[in-house]
Parts: structure tokens; C-alpha cells; sequence
């Protein structure tokens, strides 16, 4: 699917427990898919999710960028260290304008993280 532009998996309805995407496996999409200008997803960003001054390198995204991704929804995924998130975005999709957080409760199922939605909503805000 190397033309596909937009991409979008279970943006309304949620992904209830946890997902199996990696930051890795966004970065390999970004990599194969380099017309996309937009997507959609749950990402479990643990493997990034540290504090900035822990982060490998000055380029978290290993060298990959998308330069046409202009707007990622995130649903659903939990983040403690907001800066370190925008870095790795920025990393690998330097013209990104838009990041949204798709947290909403209707969505969201409790049992699959005890922290409430409004603290994950707060840090994607910052």
C-alpha cells in the first residue's frame, strides 16, 4: 500500500485492552507508506515512553521520517512523558500539524488500565 494516504483502525470505536502496535511497527508504516498524510491509531509507545534525557539518540525514530504526514489521532494511548512523545513524532514526521488524543469515555474500557482518562487527556494536552 505504498500510495495509501489515509489510514484509520477502530478511531471511534476504541481498542478497549491495549494494542500490539509498537512505535516501531508506526515507524515501519511511515517508512512503506510515504504518501500518507493521516492516520489513526492505538500505539503502545512504552518502548519510547522515558524520560527525554533517556531517549537513545537525538533521532528516536532511527533516521525514518515522513515529511507528507500532516495529522495522527492517537486513540487510546497512554502516555507518561509527553515530551519525549513529541520528540519521537517530530523525529519521524517533521511537517505533522495536527496530534489528537482520542480518549473519551464512552470508549474507553476501566478495566484495561487503572489511571483515569482525564489523566492521560492532561498529558497529551501538554
Amino acid at each position: 500500500w505504498p500510495k495509501l494516504t489515509q489510514l484509520s483502525i477502530n478511531a471511534m470505536t476504541s481498542w478497549g485492552r491495549s494494542t500490539h502496535i509498537t512505535h516501531q511497527g508506526l515507524i515501519t508504516l511511515l517508512s512503506h507508506c510515504a504518501d500518507l498524510m493521516e492516520f489513526a491509531l492505538s500505539v503502545d509507545f512504552s518502548g519510547v515512553d522515558v524520560p527525554p534525557s533517556e531517549l537513545p539518540d537525538s533521532r528516536p525514530g532511527n533516521g525514518v521520517k515522513n515529511d507528507n504526514c500532516l495529522s495522527a489521532t492517537f486513540v487510546t494511548s497512554a502516555i507518561s512523558h509527553p515530551a519525549a512523545i513529541a520528540a519521537f513524532l517530530s523525529d519521524i514526521c517533521p511537517q505533522l500539524t495536527t496530534v489528537i488524543a482520542a480518549w473519551d469515555q464512552e470508549n474507553f474500557i476501566p478495566e484495561a488500565n487503572p489511571h483515569p482518562v482525564d489523566v492521560y487527556l492532561d498529558r497529551w494536552e501538554e
